[in-house]
């Protein structure tokens, strides 16, 4: 038996579609845990859809069409921008390191298409990414609260809490949603609806207000899309719902009872109320939200 798999893995051919699977399964899962692991995982990504770009294929639909027309045309309006504003040291910087990654998203998608089912490795890493997350971000908050470090306390991950809580939501959101794709699958299905909830809970505890907004925006939008609150009775259930709203509610109420989060919490409201209501005859006081 055991030279047998000895054999097998002798006999074993790699293929660039393998590393593919793995790298779309790890994308996602260490997000903002791991400094600088999205952006690395996107440029192995991109030399792996150059070394197959004989695998490509152009038999493209409309909205794809669509789509990478897109990315190409965002690139070439920020050349055109900065070439007319002059190219500072700041537009440089920005433009290399940032816009023209949008360009390597064609070849990798080109690439990507190719491979039959490649989204369900994607799929199946969501709820294990969600999970993550979320964990990370409530060990930073109570480890900060337990030590009484509360005077600006959020979960901030390893690039900063604006970056936790918006990546937070997007995996919160991402995994509620990938649980009706698994919903002959229990414990995947569980699995996606814990990650919803520990990723809204890192949302939260992020202080992020942003990311507060998008939460709820993004969930109302999700709602709709999936037929209202019959659709969700009947796929969830009660107790479920119940379990959920409970734990939600009893992290605001904890979270309520800190001092800054008041005050966070209380700017939402207060700021675009300001700006709204300033004397435009004199200079408006801009602060972070006024300011968007």
């Amino acid at each position: 038996m055991m030279y047998k798999k000895i054999v097998d893995i002798k006999q074993y051919k790699f293929e660039w579609m393998h590393l593919s699977l793995l790298l779309i399964f790890l994308y996602p899962l260490f997000t903002n845990t791991l400094r600088h692991w999205a952006s690395s995982m996107y440029v192995l990504l991109a030399l792996v859809a150059l070394l197959s770009i004989k695998k490509f294929t152009y038999d493209l639909r409309k909205e794809e069409k669509i789509f990478l027309i897109i990315m190409i045309l965002h690139v070439l309006s920020t050349a055109i921008s900065n070439t007319l504003s002059d190219w500072t040291y700041a537009s440089k910087t920005w433009f290399f390191s940032g816009d023209v990654r949008f360009l390597f998203a064609v070849p990798i998608y080109l690439y990507l298409r190719k491979i039959p089912e490649i989204w369900k490795y994607f799929l199946a890493a969501v709820p294990f990414a969600a999970i993550i997350i979320g964990m990370t971000g409530i060990i930073d908050f109570m480890s900060r609260y337990f030590r009484g470090d509360i005077g600006q306390i959020f979960a901030e991950g390893i690039y900063g809490h604006i970056f936790q809580g918006n990546i937070s939501v997007l995996w919160s959101v991402l995994s509620y949603a990938t649980a009706e794709y698994f919903r002959t699958n229990k414990k995947m299905q569980a699995l996606c609806l814990a990650g919803a909830i520990l990723a809204a809970i890192g949302a939260l505890v992020s202080v992020t207000r942003n990311a507060w907004l998008s939460l709820l925006l993004l969930y109302i939008v999700l709602f709709i899309m999936q037929g209202g609150s019959v659709r969700l009775l009947k796929g969830m259930g009660m107790r479920k719902i119940i379990v959920i709203a409970i734990t939600l509610f009893s992290v605001m109420y904890f979270m309520s009872g800190i001092d800054y989060v008041k005050i966070r919490l209380a700017q939402v409201y207060e700021e675009p109320v300001m700006y709204f209501t300033a004397d435009r005859s004199k200079p408006i006081e801009y602060r972070s939200l006024t300011f968007r």
